[in-house]
């Protein structure tokens, strides 16, 4: 099986090594140190002050976006929330749940992220903006320095959830005005799912997390933040990903680093990209990530396309849902892929299509 999916992603060699060992008892002095070790590789990945904090949640994506949500936020605030595909609806979807007062900036499919999209929002009180900086179900990135800029002048706090863009494109916290930053371990960590990290900048902690009343046990950050000075999570974590990860990190580190892994999936979403225009297939003209293509067919074949490639040649990519199910599906660039695979994927794509 070949996984072109955004997550779970194909894995290298040395997680799949990692995961198939005994896990071990995790309230030890090695443990800690091994998490103190990985948290300073995660802040330098995603270029954050040493001051900043890590909250390891045994959680999905989802669980650390709706835990973010309610540490930072209350009744008494107010969020724009951009909604461009699905997971910026979840956004929407957590704060409405929760009672938190929220409005709606909309991108229609199709159209990418613009100065002009901000106009109507100005002075309108948000204490808050949510967004989804990779919207992982259409493939836009975007533009951080709007979003940025926007907060900026308005005196907001910037939530930003980088699942699907950290550790596949440049991502800077604290020089883009970041106060939270959520990733996930089955996305750009390439490792299994089941963990949610969570990035706090000392403000955010401070005038928001440290006083508000969280109505949870297991998602109040606050047990997070006084047991990760040690190394250790007030309840049981996910103990074998905490050690894919551990390893995931180290692998980028002795295979050139960071910027050397960035640049290898900027060559790969490129030579992907070439390969489709050397084909008449076509993707999105708006700003993409790197992490993912969404390949647009001409007929209503993405469907088929999906079921045949997973059945025939166990190749497997991601649907979409949603009213361009039959015209739309997404190609990884991350995870232990190479040209050749993608030479074979689009080989079988032109077969499928071609027998239509």
């Amino acid at each position: 099986m070949k996984l072109f999916t955004i997550g779970p992603t194909q894995m290298y060699e040395t997680t799949i090594k990692v995961r198939s060992k005994q896990i071990p008892y995790f309230r030890t002095k090695d443990f800690s140190e091994m998490v103190l070790k990985t948290n300073s590789m995660l802040k330098r990945y995603i270029n954050t002050s040493n001051n900043s904090e890590i909250i390891w949640l045994t959680a999905s994506g989802t669980g650390g976006m709706e835990a973010t949500i309610i540490n930072c936020f209350n009744k008494n605030d107010k969020l724009l929330v951009i909604v461009g595909g699905n997971f910026g609806a979840r956004f929407a979807e957590i704060c409405k749940i929760h009672d938190i007062p929220y409005d709606i900036l909309s991108i229609s499919y199709g159209n990418k992220l613009t100065e002009d999209d901000f106009t109507n929002y100005y002075g309108n009180g948000y204490t808050g903006v949510i967004v989804n900086l990779h919207e992982t179900s259409t493939g836009q990135l975007y533009d951080i320095n709007l979003i940025k800029n926007f907060c900026k002048r308005e005196n907001a706090y910037l939530i930003v959830d980088a699942i699907g863009t950290f550790l596949c494109d440049e991502f800077k916290m604290d020089e883009n005005g970041i106060d939270v930053a959520i990733v996930s371990s089955q996305k750009g960590l390439c490792v299994s799912p089941g963990i949610s990290l969570i990035f706090l900048n000392n403000k955010i902690i401070k005038n928001k997390i440290l006083t508000n009343n969280v109505k949870s046990l297991y998602f109040d950050f606050k047990n997070y933040i006084n047991n990760i000075h040690r190394g250790q999570t007030p309840y049981t974590p996910a103990v074998g990903i905490v050690y894919e990860i551990y390893d995931m990190l180290n692998f980028i580190e002795n295979n050139g680093g960071i910027s050397k892994h960035l640049e290898i999936i900027k060559k790969r979403a490129q030579y992907f990209r070439d390969l489709l225009k050397k084909n008449n297939l076509t993707y999105p003209s708006y700003p993409l990530s790197n992490a993912l293509t969404p390949v647009i067919i001409k007929k209503p074949l993405a469907k088929e396309i999906f079921k045949e490639l997973k059945d025939n040649f166990d190749l497997i990519v991601n649907p979409v849902g949603g009213e361009n199910a039959d015209y739309v599906f997404r190609v990884a660039h991350i995870g232990n892929l190479n040209f050749y695979d993608y030479n074979l994927l689009i080989e079988k794509i032109k077969n499928i299509i071609g027998m239509r």
